[in-house]
């Protein structure tokens, strides 16, 4: 009988995930981005926390079926709150920034109409006080509008 969330021997892991055959793998929900930060932080002050939002530029390059080099750029918005928001709150335009944390999806509701944002809630942030100047210029980070994501 097979038995769904066991590894065959020989599977590549993580030294904590199993050690040995047979033992279950939890799930994983981990994301680490390094880039560059689109914007300012932007902090907004809510009744029982702070909120540190930014978004980080990702990219790669890549050579296509034609030989021409594409480059391309994704766009990530990360949360911080509690500690890791005051470390955040010094994220600036251009930055370097190193964040570890977890992908959450969510919904919200904007003039009757439900809407999803999948987010990187950080549970650590680290800024590259060595390269605070860009090297490579990006295009600039979709504006966060206020009436565009409800915290």
């Amino acid at each position: 009988m097979h038995q769904v969330g066991r590894l065959p021997t020989g599977a590549l892991l993580q030294e904590r995930d199993v050690c040995s055959e047979g033992v279950e793998v939890s799930d994983i929900n981990q994301v680490k981005l390094r880039g560059r930060a689109g914007g300012d932080a932007e902090v907004k002050t809510l009744p029982n926390a702070t909120l540190v939002t930014v978004r980080i530029a990702t990219g790669e390059s890549y050579t296509d079926r034609s030989g021409s080099k594409v480059d391309r750029t994704d766009w990530h918005l990360v949360a911080c709150w509690g500690k890791v928001a005051e470390q955040a709150t010094g994220i600036r335009k251009g930055d370097v920034v190193t964040v570890e944390g977890q992908l959450r999806t969510r919904s919200y509701d904007k003039g009757g109409e439900k809407r999803y944002v999948t987010e990187v809630v950080a549970k650590s942030v680290v800024v590259d006080a060595q390269d605070r100047q860009p090297q490579v210029e990006r295009d600039d980070a979709p504006p966060i509008g206020e009436d565009d994501i409800p915290f």
